[in-house]
């Protein structure tokens, strides 16, 4: 007879008392590992009042492959585990916290001196230098973090209403495309009798050696006032063995008296010495300027007032080839010859012509009836076998020259140009 066996109520208690108490331990032991253990993932935060905070916080998180978080959202168990952590920070109001961020302040005050010792940082602050408490909220984190033991990876970047300078700091501490920084070495106007919308010439230096094409295209990284990324392209006047792109740009402004975002900064804003992002791309016409110089075909180039840009880099190109053909390059302004085509004129070789047409100068001539009163000249270039012409400039003078051309030429000259491809335009 198989003897029963009975487990009295005791018993059971006990057992169950037991197997709750060792599950117990294990979440516990299972929670600590979790508190404790290093994260090696980096921690991207942001507090942002207009969305540019969070903009930049997401791009820096793709690029370390990790995830962008409001600051509010960090508990301070995380921050004491982690390793690694980046902080993108706007401030509201007079240097207040941003309503995505003010739950974070209690819980940092709660970590005690020391308990981030293991954390390493960056810390991007975001303000407006008209506000006395600039990049408030940020210099508050930051005074925090290094009160508990975290260690900055670098010093405090501030950022004044989005401006590029500061921004490129930024993007030079955390180690973005070094190949793309640039500083400006160099700046002079080019228009001192014209107040209006003055011309400047431009000098930028790489950080590490560059190449391009004659005629390339600099696109220059900008921010608008409200967070957006943007660009805008101007024409490389100079070849890289000088070791510099050089640029000519008038400073634009729009019907509210406000310089234009580009013009505005690289004029004025920008200081001597400063950095910027800049990237080159071959112009479009580069494949034609190359035919035409392997072929030595004659070259003709019309710009008006800051076009000239266009022109510089593809003629010096041409003049330091080997070649017989005939160059030709006619200039229209207002009231200046600008400076850069004065140095050309003192070096220029005998197959090389310059003519400067100003509009407001001592013998005022718009551009458009000059090319109707050198018709002659101009048919007979332009008649000889292969002759390139180039255009560039803002789209109104450029649309006139062109009228002016197809009135002054052979009949049908121009179209046969254009067909074959000998028509380059760079009008804005």
């Amino acid at each position: 007879m198989i003897p029963t066996l009975t487990l009295s109520p005791l018993r059971i208690a006990v057992a169950a008392a037991l197997g709750l108490a060792w599950l117990l331990l294990l979440l516990w032991r299972r929670t600590t590992a979790e508190h404790t253990s290093p994260d090696d993932t980096p921690l991207v935060l942001f507090a942002s009042q207009s969305g540019l905070a969070e903009r930049l916080a997401q791009d820096h998180a793709r690029r370390l492959g990790a995830e962008a978080r409001a600051l509010g959202s960090v508990t301070p168990e995380a921050l004491k585990r982690a390793r690694e952590a980046w902080f993108l920070l706007s401030s509201a109001g007079h240097g207040e916290a941003p309503d995505n961020a003010r739950a974070f302040l209690p819980r940092l005050a709660a970590i005690r001196p020391g308990d981030l010792s293991g954390l390493r940082y960056g810390l991007l602050a975001l303000g407006d230098r008209s506000y006395p408490a600039f990049c408030g909220f940020g210099r508050q984190i930051d005074a925090a973090l290094l009160a508990r033991g975290a260690a900055p990876l670098f010093p405090r970047v501030e950022v004044d209403r989005g401006a590029p300078a500061d921004l490129a700091r930024w993007r030079r501490e955390v180690g973005i495309d070094p190949a793309d920084q640039w500083h400006l070495t160099h700046r002079s106007l080019l228009t001192p009798d014209a107040p209006q919308e003055p011309v400047f010439h431009l000098s930028l230096r790489p950080q590490s050696p560059t190449h391009w094409t004659p005629g390339a295209i600099a696109d220059v990284a900008l921010m608008a006032p409200d967070g957006t990324p943007q660009h805008r392209s101007y024409s490389v006047a100079s070849l890289p063995e000088s070791g510099e792109v050089a640029l000519i740009l008038r400073q634009r402004r729009g019907l509210d008296g406000q310089t234009g975002l580009g013009s505005g900064w690289l004029t004025a804003g920008l200081t001597v010495g400063g950095s910027l992002r800049l990237t080159l791309r071959d112009t479009p016409h580069h494949a034609a300027f190359e035919r035409a110089a392997e072929a030595d075909h004659p070259l003709l180039l019309i710009a008006t007032g800051t076009g000239l840009a266009a022109t510089l880099g593809p003629l010096r190109a041409r003049m330091d080839r080997p070649g017989t053909a005939p160059l030709w390059l006619i200039h229209g302004e207002r009231q200046t010859p600008f400076a850069p085509l004065q140095a050309l004129e003192r070096e220029a070789p005998p197959r090389l012509r310059i003519d400067c047409v100003l509009s407001r100068g001592p013998q005022p001539q718009r551009l458009p009836d000059w090319i109707v009163d050198h018709a002659t000249a101009l048919r007979d270039f332009t008649a000889q076998d292969g002759a390139t012409l180039v255009i560039s400039g803002s789209r109104s003078p450029g649309d006139a020259i062109l009228a002016a051309l197809k009135a002054t030429l052979a009949p049908g000259q121009l179209c046969q140009m254009q067909a074959a491809g000998r028509v380059l335009t760079d009008l804005y």
